[in-house]
Parts: structure tokens; C-alpha cells; sequence
């Protein structure tokens, strides 16, 4: 008997759908649904489209997106009726707080962006439930304030709290803060094992409940950290990349290495004529 092994996401109803003829009308992304060209979320995760989607900087960029991975939401009617409509401005704030939250866990251990990182990803997360109209028990700011034992209702003064915090702060408090925000924000998938017969064969696989995309894509971030080849970003045009091996590089591509390199050359080589004069 072969019993083969492999992870999924939901059974074929639940997979998600590309897009098609995708556009944006009145600040929403209108998009046709592919039916034909249903895909597994947890297997799309080879392919990164949470890297793709870290790199978008327009409106067309979301456009090429959901033509080619389908909507970050979408409703039983919206499945149903194969069209699906989502607004720009929740798109926006759903990457800035996944690309916020990705620099974060880069950072973790590298002395003098930690603070700043944090700062970006609190602000981010609480951008995105304000444009979303999200009120969670407990969100990531809140979380912040109660690590730091301070009042949760002082999140109207957050700037001002969080400035006089990184000011007295010491590292390993920073770092202690970080943690617990990044496991207060875990993104892990809930799994379970299925065993079935396909006709004669039987098979037993790791199922992940991925109920949408934008899941997927967070569960995405978590797994590469698991796999132990997480996403970086590029030293020179601060693009998100996914490296070949679990080793870190600095820069996405020889070009901007070459390009780093000529210009740390180039500095060297004036800071030597100035003082040689």
C-alpha cells in the first residue's frame, strides 16, 4: 500500500477562484470570477503571492494581482454569482499592515530598526481596522500597551506613549515587547489530518482551514518563517523577495548588489580624496 503525503486547503467547493477581466470602477476593484481555474491556497504558497502582493505599488498593480489570484474576500453570494467587488481602500490598508508585520519578524534581533518596525506595524494594524470598521477585543496596540502594563485606553495618546517608551527603553525590553506582539499576532493556519480512498488508492493528507486569500496570504508569512526561508527585503530597492536558500541576503538581485557596491566604492573613494587634501 502507498499512502501519499501532501498539504491542502479545503476540498474542491472551498478552493479559491482567479480572477478574470478584473477592473477598478469607483475606488473598487471589480472582478469576474475564473470558476474554471479553481486553485488550492495552501499549495499557491510555492508560487508566493504574498510576495507579489508586497510588491504592488499602484492600482493596476491590484488589477494584475486579482487577475491572477483572485479577490482577497469574497462572499457566498459574491461565489455564487462568480463577481466579486472590494474596495481599494481595504486592499491598501490589508498590505500595509502584511508587509508591516513581515519587516517586523525581519527585524527581530537587528539593533536599531526593531523600535521603528514596531512603531510602523501597531500603526498599520490599527489603519486597517479603522478602514475596515473592525472592532476586535483585543487589537495589536492594545496587546502593546498590556505588555508594557500601561493603560489600554491611552491608545488616543499612542505617539506620545509609545515615544516616551522607545526614549527609556532598553534593548531587551524592546525585543521582549516585539515577541510578545508577534505571538499575540500569530498567523498559523489550524490543520488536521484527512484519510480517503481516491478509487483504490488511499490517501492520507495535512488539511489547512484557509477560508480566503488574505488568510492564506498571512499563513503564508508564518510558514516561511516555519519552513526556515522567509521573505526578505531588498538593502537597495527595499523590494520583498523570497531567497533560494535558508541563507540571508542583502539584496534581491545582482544589480542591486552591483549597485550598493559601486556606491559604497564610490564613497570610500571621496572620503579618501577629502582626506588627502
Amino acid at each position: 500500500m502507498q499512502v501519499r503525503y501532501h498539504i491542502d486547503s479545503r476540498p474542491i467547493e472551498y478552493r479559491w477562484y482567479r480572477g478574470k477581466e478584473a477592473s477598478i470602477s469607483k475606488e473598487e476593484i471589480i472582478c469576474l470570477l475564473d470558476q474554471q481555474r479553481p486553485y488550492d491556497l495552501a499549495q499557491a504558497y510555492e508560487k508566493g503571492p504574498h510576495v507579489d502582493l508586497m510588491n504592488l505599488s499602484c492600482d493596476q498593480d491590484w488589477v494584475a494581482f486579482v487577475n491572477r489570484w483572485g479577490p482577497l474576500w469574497m462572499s457566498g453570494i459574491e461565489r455564487s454569482q462568480g463577481r466579486s467587488r472590494t474596495r481599494l481602500e481595504w486592499c491598501w490598508a490589508f498590505q500595509r499592515c502584511l508587509k508591516s508585520y513581515a519587516r517586523l519578524l525581519e527585524c527581530f534581533g537587528r539593533p536599531g530598526l526593531e523600535g521603528h518596525r514596531l512603531r510602523d506595524f501597531l500603526n498599520a494594524s490599527e489603519d486597517e481596522n479603522r478602514v475596515r470598521g473592525r472592532k476586535p477585543p483585543a487589537t495589536a496596540t492594545v496587546h502593546f500597551f498590556v505588555a508594557l502594563q500601561l493603560d489600554p485606553a491611552a491608545q488616543h495618546n499612542f505617539d506620545e506613549e509609545f515615544n516616551l517608551w522607545l526614549r527609556h527603553a532598553s534593548q531587551p525590553d524592546v525585543r521582549r515587547v516585539i515577541a510578545d506582539v508577534i505571538k499575540f499576532v500569530s498567523f498559523a493556519a489550524t490543520g488536521c489530518l484527512v484519510a480517503e480512498w481516491q478509487g483504490v488508492r488511499p490517501r492520507i493528507a495535512a488539511r489547512l482551514t484557509l477560508d480566503s486569500l488574505d488568510e492564506a496570504l498571512e499563513w503564508m508569512v508564518w510558514n516561511g518563517y516555519w519552513m526556515k526561508k522567509p521573505q526578505m527585503f531588498c538593502q537597495e530597492c527595499q523590494r520583498a523577495f523570497r531567497p533560494e536558500s535558508a541563507h540571508p541576503r542583502k539584496y534581491c538581485s545582482y544589480d542591486c548588489a552591483h549597485r550598493a557596491t559601486d556606491r559604497a566604492w564610490h564613497k570610500r573613494k571621496r572620503a579618501m580624496e577629502k582626506k588627502g587634501e
